[in-house]
């Protein structure tokens, strides 16, 4: 049953789809039992990569990239930011360090065979944009306080 004084619109008015308020309570305060979401937490992905576990699903070492990738584009961005260096030769840099370091990482250092994972153009690509910009960020911030 529609109850018009109590929906929301989260579309223009002429789309249908509404969401209606009092359904949201009832949902939210309905007595059935919730089932519980098991979350990995970041010490067991840690102890994982201390370890060197070759037991990794492909959403796990997607994680654990994405963590490797924004740690070294900080460092990245304010080691660059604290010398003062500008140009294009050190973005190009800068991306080099990143595809190798991960690249080691999941290669060298935990010998995993990429064909399992989604191949070289997956891992590689994984969330890179988030860490490139995370570096730019970082090294424009760091230098433009230091240096400007």
């Amino acid at each position: 049953s529609r109850r018009g004084r109590f929906s929301l619109s989260v579309c223009p008015p002429c789309c249908l789809c509404t969401v209606e308020i009092a359904d949201i309570l009832l949902a939210t305060m309905s007595s059935e039992p919730k089932t519980k979401v098991s979350k990995a937490y970041p010490t067991a992905a840690w102890q994982k990569v201390l370890a060197r576990s070759s037991d990794w699903e492909t959403n796990e070492l997607l994680d654990a990239i994405y963590w490797l990738r924004q740690v070294v584009s900080f460092l990245c961005g304010l080691i660059f930011g604290l010398i003062p260096v500008v140009g294009t030769q050190y973005l190009f840099g800068y991306i080099a360090i990143n595809i190798i370091s991960t690249f080691v990482f999941y290669r060298l250092y935990l010998r995993l065979d990429h064909e399992d994972h989604g191949g070289h153009a997956l891992l590689q690509v994984e969330s890179f944009p988030p860490s490139a910009a995370c570096f730019l960020m970082l090294w424009i911030v760091t230098y433009s306080v230091l240096h400007a």
